[in-house]
């Protein structure tokens, strides 16, 4: 037989040398509108009997957890994608606790991006940002957004739950995302079809957020996939989808859940035991070419969909810089804003300078 080791500890003797089980695995596809399971694998090697870790894994999702953040942002109707806050050096004085340092990950460690919007820092999973609006919003609205959309283990309400820290498993993570495709609707997974002749069996959906919030996040997280985290796989499925990466600290844990508007599946990548998969083993290079694969079988006979539009959500035309209504023949772009909170103020022209930003030097 071959069985395959790693270097233990260097002894007197020469290298000790200790069986290596290797990282683990997990998938779960699943269909939004009727939350039938369409694939599960439990684990590299998975056989019968053995531990699934889709349905029993406790694992952190580190910035897969971001998604339910930013909802909460959005259905407070203080944020918007274009929202700007600072990517910068952020620490938190929080009572009876060390102070908060978070900082971001990959490129983004050591090199800031200064005033981004939500959306381009949702794409590029700013921890910065991300920290800035749990310590705004507070940790218990944005446990209860996760809970309403799928989220059925318990969560420690600490302002680190914006980066992930409390655990959840493969299934509830993905049918929490499941909940956003299928316009807001959440249910329950449901393994067995039918037994015999008894009637089919159905999971009853009910509207756990908003369709025009459930829209809005999608729309955003497909820039995830066109120009963020996932931009590696951008234009491969060849069809609109939205999902969001994940890596916990140490690089113990690696995800990417994503959906198209009819299927949804999520990736975990990390071993048992804890430990790092390694310095550059994140969600976008150890999770997200798996997703990509199994959405490419699972989609391959589906038509293409787009994401539906519902006629709350407006789009509008903004600065690209600032979010704020482009000055007359400066360049724009477009955003989507759940009606009402579209911006109203312009931004300065080209060459002008806003008052909200003038510095005055004085000797």
């Amino acid at each position: 037989d071959v069985v395959k080791v790693r270097v233990g500890r260097i002894g007197k003797e020469g290298p000790m040398l200790v069986l290596d089980a290797g990282p683990q695995g997990a998938v779960v596809v699943m269909d939004p509108e009727t939350r039938q399971v369409m694939a599960m694998i439990g684990g590299y090697g998975y056989l019968r009997g053995s531990f699934n870790r889709v349905l029993r894994a406790k694992r952190q999702p580190g910035s897969a957890f971001k998604p339910f953040v930013f909802a909460t942002a959005f259905e407070s109707r203080r944020y918007t994608a274009a929202s700007v806050l600072n990517d910068s050096p952020q620490v938190y004085d929080l009572p009876d606790l060390k102070a908060w340092a978070p900082k971001n990950a990959g490129a983004h460690n050591t090199t800031f991006m200064g005033p981004v919007r939500l959306r381009v820092a949702l794409a590029q999973s700013l921890n910065t940002v991300a920290s800035q609006l749990m310590y705004d919003l507070k940790p218990p609205p944005v446990a209860a957004m996760a809970k309403s959309l799928g989220i059925e283990s318990p969560l420690e309400e600490t302002y680190a739950l914006a980066l992930g820290a409390s655990v959840v498993t493969p299934l509830e993570l993905t049918n929490a995302y499941a909940t956003l495709a299928a316009k807001g609707r959440r249910g329950d997974p449901l393994w067995i079809l039918q037994v015999g002749t008894e009637p089919p069996q159905q999971s009853d959906l009910h509207q756990a957020v908003t369709p025009d919030l459930a829209f809005l996040l999608s729309h955003v997280m497909q820039s995830v996939i066109e120009e963020g985290t996932a931009v590696g796989i951008k234009g491969k499925l060849r069809r609109p989808a939205a999902g969001k990466t994940g890596t916990t600290n140490a690089n113990r844990d690696a995800w990417f859940v994503g959906y198209t508007p009819d299927v949804v599946a999520g990736v975990w990548v990390g071993f048992d035991d804890s430990r790092s998969l390694g310095e550059k083993e994140q969600g976008a290079r150890s999770a997200l070419p798996i997703w990509l694969d199994v959405m490419q079988v699972a989609v391959k006979d589906k038509r293409v969909q787009n994401f539906v539009q519902p006629a709350s959500v407006v789009i509008q035309n903004i600065d690209p810089v600032s979010g704020k209504l482009p000055a007359p023949g400066a360049p724009s772009i477009e955003e989507v804003f759940l009606a009402g909170t579209e911006p109203t103020e312009q931004a300065p022209a080209p060459g002008e300078t806003s008052a909200a930003t003038w510095n005055m030097n004085q000797d």
